[in-house]
């Protein structure tokens, strides 16, 4: 296994089972960051918590592509100073979902010296899971690429289920029909 990793935990395999059963959803909402408790940490299925969660906030965005599941998250500059070395991904009734480690972070004030806002994408593999009764519900107040910039020229683009540009973002002419351009995922 490598050495930073992210993991469905069994709470959350069985929040799906159950959302399944009983023709629910699993409404993922939230996610928090840790410390560790001032160590490296690793990560277990079995966990119910972050080891030592510091602060917890809203999803900003999310993005199926293929078996994956990309889980965006946006700490602000204001919020405290700490070092990050855990993420979990929460249901809305506080069911610890997935978690990672990551390498350590400083997360710090301005008036530190400098200042650090720290926005991460969590990476799921779905691809053993009932994903149709997962939902994300993203704060669509922290997506922090602009609207006007989404699908226009030197902004982002947008991409489709499979991680693609879409078509009607591709330059006329440029590129020839054998050519596609693919996401990589960053993982």
């Amino acid at each position: 296994m490598a050495e930073f990793y992210t993991l469905i935990t069994d709470a959350g395999r069985e929040a799906v089972a159950q959302a399944v059963a009983n023709g629910t959803t699993v409404d993922i909402t939230h996610f928090a960051v840790g410390d560790g408790g001032g160590q490296a940490v690793y990560p277990a299925e079995n966990w119910t918590a972050l080891v030592n969660e510091k602060w917890r906030g809203l999803v900003a965005t999310y993005k199926p592509v293929g078996s994956s599941l990309f889980i965006n998250l946006y700490i602000p500059v204001e919020e405290a100073s700490f070092t990050i070395r855990e993420l979990g991904v929460f249901t809305a009734d506080g069911v610890l979902f997935a978690v990672c480690n990551t390498p350590d972070m400083d997360k710090i004030l301005p008036s530190d010296g400098a200042i650090s806002s720290f926005s991460f994408s969590i990476k799921l593999d779905v691809s053993n899971i009932e994903t149709g009764n997962i939902v994300v519900q993203a704060d669509p107040e922290l997506d922090f690429i602009p609207t006007s910039e989404k699908g226009q020229p030197n902004g982002v683009a947008e991409l489709d289920e499979n991680g693609k540009v879409l078509k009607s973002q591709l330059p006329d002419g440029i590129l020839s029909a054998k050519m596609s351009v693919y996401y990589n995922g960053g993982a």
